[in-house]
């Protein structure tokens, strides 16, 4: 039963540290406008992202890492879009 609701716990801890994660990224694009504006979807869909899933969905890693970084996607490497965006909150597994 114990080890149940340490999970429980350890799971719930998780979903608030990628919840704050998700806020940064949304403050640093200029708030639920910036991110309506860079992925063209609207301010109800972003904040629908956080409250259901609590990540963004993957489809727009590469715009959003781009605009993350201040840069052109076309221009950046692999490793300076990993830099300026975590995966994990674009669903994505990370590496074992």
């Amino acid at each position: 039963m114990r080890k149940r609701r340490d999970k429980k716990q350890e799971r719930e801890r998780a979903d608030d540290v990628a919840r704050l994660a998700f806020d940064s990224v949304v403050r640093t694009l200029g708030g639920l406008e910036g991110v309506a504006k860079i992925t063209k979807r609207t301010k109800p869909a972003i904040c629908n992202w956080r409250r259901i899933r609590g990540r963004f969905p993957p489809v727009l890693y590469f715009d959003m890492a781009a605009a993350l970084a201040g840069k052109n996607i076309k221009t950046m490497t692999l490793e300076e879009i990993e830099a300026a965006a975590p995966r994990a909150l674009w669903g994505f597994n990370e590496a074992a």
